[in-house]
């Protein structure tokens, strides 16, 4: 968080780590059994396979990286573009996951506090692609343009 160098880059990360925490309120009081009773849903069951297909997708897209692979921007470093895999369909398959899972959460435990989690990861997400990522990608790779506009920035063919 400290080694942010832009304040766009400060603003996606103090916004994913709201989000944390209010993904953790939640699950905190239900394992420890101060949440109430709560019955299983069939939004619960169907959160549970959202989540694990958002971790199971992040871990195969980091995979998929290779040395590639990174947390944030760093200039000095120099890595290759990778556009195959998960990537030939979306341009962000992690930052993807992380959506799934915020948005898994939300269905196992629903509520205001997960809702505004969901939300507060899709803001600072979509900061850090926009305002971080891309303006860095686009100085860097002089293929991310062609590659920008024919892959999706979060959701195959849509979004």
């Amino acid at each position: 968080l400290f080694n942010t160098t832009s304040l766009p880059e400060l603003i996606s990360h103090c916004l994913i780590g709201i989000a944390v925490v209010f993904v953790l309120i939640p699950f905190k009081s239900l394992l420890f059994g101060t949440h109430p009773s709560v019955p299983v849903s069939i939004f619960a069951v169907v959160g549970l396979l959202v989540y694990i297909l958002g971790t199971l997708m992040c871990l195969y897209a980091q995979l998929q990286m290779g040395n590639a692979w990174r947390i944030g921007v760093n200039p000095n470093e120099k890595t290759k573009l990778v556009t195959t895999g998960p990537f030939a369909l979306s341009r962000n398959p992690i930052f993807t996951s992380m959506i799934l899972c915020s948005a898994g959460s939300a269905l196992i435990l629903p509520s205001t506090v997960t809702l505004l989690a969901l939300l507060s990861v899709w803001l600072g997400l979509e900061c850090q692609v926009r305002l971080v990522e891309e303006p860095y990608l686009l100085r860097t790779f002089p293929g991310y343009k062609t590659y920008r506009t024919r892959t999706a920035r979060f959701i195959p063919f849509l979004y």
